[in-house]
């Protein structure tokens, strides 16, 4: 990200000059959001590749449209087509799969 904001911001302040003044607010939210979320998330990924590894970490990255979705009718009231189960099967079926030995393990437990 360091090396991203070294090459934008020239080209930034060539098309656009700096603002006179920074309202509180945007501001704020803009710190807030590049701070403690980002930061946060960095930190939670980092653990979660230490303790399961990189390959359940990847396998995670599926879970993202799995979780629109579910938020999608929650909060939004969205309708679903049919055939976004059975995405959301397979989706979990592969999971399942690929993290078979240690779910089973652990219901052994």
């Amino acid at each position: 990200m360091t090396v991203a904001a070294a090459i934008t911001v020239p080209f930034a302040l060539l098309t656009e000059p700096l603002p006179s003044t920074l309202p509180f607010t945007p501001t704020s939210a803009l710190i807030y959001a590049a701070l403690l979320p980002t930061a946060l998330g960095t930190i939670i990924r980092v653990q979660v590749i230490t303790a399961a590894g990189s390959l359940f970490m990847n396998i995670t990255s599926y879970m993202v449209p799995i979780w629109s979705v579910i938020f999608g009718i929650t909060l939004m009231g969205e309708d679903l087509p049919a055939q976004l189960f059975t995405a959301l099967a397979l989706v979990l079926l592969g999971i399942f799969i690929s993290q078979s030995r240690a779910i089973l393990a652990a219901l052994r437990r």
